[in-house]
C-alpha cells in the first residue's frame, strides 16, 4: 500500500524584536510554540522572535526549520543607514549580505531573492561612533545585527530568502539604541 505524503509549505517570517512582531502576531493570529519562547505559528505562517545577535537567529530558525515544512524565509526589522543615500524612516528591500565581526569583514556573503540594489552589513556590535559607522559603510548602506544569520540558515537549508528593513536612524554617534528599540 502507497501512501502520499502531503506537507503543507508556510513562509518563516523572522524578527528580533517582540515589538517589532506586535502587528504580525493580531493580524495572522499566531499561537505560541509549546517548547520554545518567541515562536508563533498558525496553518500558514511560523514567526520567529529571534532576539538580537547572529547566534541567536541561527539557532531559533534551525529549530523553526526542522519542525515546520519552510519554504520561504521574510526577513523584517530596523537597521542604520551607513550613508545619506539611504533615507530614515523610509522601507527598503536588502540585496546583499556582508559580516563584519571582531574589527573585521568576514568575506562569507549572501544574496536575497531580490532585484534591490542596497545591500546591509550585519555586525556583531552595536555602531555607536562614526569611525565605526564609516569602516561599514565602505562595504554596505546599511547596518543591521541579524541578517547575516538569516542568509546562513537560508543558505544551509537551501531556501529563498527576502528582507525589508525601516531605516530608523543614521547610524554612529547620535545613534539611541534604547529610543529605537521602544
Amino acid at each position: 500500500m502507497h501512501i502520499e505524503k502531503y506537507s503543507r509549505f508556510m513562509r518563516l517570517i523572522q524578527l528580533a524584536h517582540r515589538g517589532e512582531a506586535q502587528e504580525f502576531l493580531k493580524v495572522l493570529e499566531l499561537k505560541a510554540d509549546a517548547k520554545v519562547s518567541g515562536i508563533y505559528s498558525n496553518n500558514k505562517y511560523v514567526l520567529v522572535i529571534s532576539g538580537e545577535g547572529i547566534p541567536e537567529t541561527i539557532s531559533k530558525l534551525s529549530y523553526c526549520i526542522s519542525k515546520f515544512e519552510v519554504d520561504e524565509i521574510l526577513n523584517f526589522g530596523i537597521a542604520g543607514s551607513l550613508n545619506t543615500n539611504v533615507s530614515t524612516d523610509s522601507i527598503i528591500e536588502i540585496r546583499t549580505i556582508y559580516l563584519f565581526e571582531d574589527g573585521k569583514p568576514k568575506f562569507k556573503s549572501f544574496t536575497t531573492s531580490s532585484a534591490s540594489t542596497i545591500d546591509c552589513i550585519t555586525t556583531n556590535k552595536r555602531v555607536l561612533s562614526d569611525e565605526y559607522a564609516n569602516e561599514l559603510n565602505n562595504f554596505a548602506q546599511v547596518v543591521d545585527r541579524e541578517l547575516w544569520g538569516v542568509g546562513f540558515v537560508a543558505k544551509t537549508f537551501n531556501l529563498p530568502f527576502k528582507s525589508y528593513k525601516l531605516i530608523s536612524d543614521i547610524a554612529g554617534s547620535t545613534t539611541k539604541c534604547f529610543d529605537l528599540k521602544e
